[in-house]
């Protein structure tokens, strides 16, 4: 009698979803910026609308762009990463615009992005392993802009200087656990995506 020997399906389905069986997206073609921003904000997968990412790149001098995806079993892992240098009254403007970037969610309130000038830091999201914010360099008049859903900082290009520090979210504005998201507004355990 032949021996019939059955391979567990269960140890295929790691191998299938592992990171080197998974095809990653990268870019760094920077005038193609609007495009793959617009790209982003349509992607379902990447829970952010991108606020505090500028519209419009030019007459800026871009110092590092590059664009990640990777999809994986349950929701992708997303990199947008960009660090422009402006002239002093641009700059003015930006960090400005930066201070008043928010999310209104119609019939419930307003969240904003949270300031922590001694850390140079405007941060939308820290939650779970999403994160967005920009940091700024008054000195050199650069600001960061990053949002990084689900990849390993070491596994990203993301210049040390601009790696999230420590940020304690206040308590009047912590959605639970010191975690943040300016696009979701949380009602008990229920969360709402702008624009639903």
């Amino acid at each position: 009698m032949k021996k019939i020997r059955i391979f567990p399906i269960l140890a295929v389905i790691p191998a299938l979803f592992s990171s080197s069986c998974l095809k990653k997206d990268t870019r760094t073609d920077v005038e193609h910026y609007i495009d793959i921003l617009q790209e982003c904000r349509d992607e379902n997968d990447f829970h952010t609308e991108l606020y505090i990412f500028p519209n419009t790149i030019e007459n800026r001098e871009v110092k590092s762009f590059y664009y990640a995806h990777m999809d994986d079993l349950f929701t992708g892992s997303f990199l947008m990463y960009l660090v422009l240098e402006y002239q002093e009254d641009d700059y003015i403007s930006e960090k400005e615009r930066l201070v008043n970037v928010k999310a209104e969610f119609e019939g419930r309130g307003t969240k904003s992005i949270i300031a922590y000038p001694e850390q140079n830091l405007y941060l939308t999201i820290k939650q779970n392993a999403r994160f967005e914010y920009a940091m700024y360099n008054d000195e050199k008049l650069q600001i960061a802009f990053i949002s990084n859903q689900i990849f390993d900082w070491e596994n990203t290009p993301v210049d040390g200087d601009f790696v999230l520090p420590e940020a304690n979210i206040p308590t009047e504005l912590d959605d639970g656990d010191n975690m943040y998201n300016m696009y979701y507004w949380f009602e008990d355990d229920v969360g709402y995506y702008i624009g639903e």
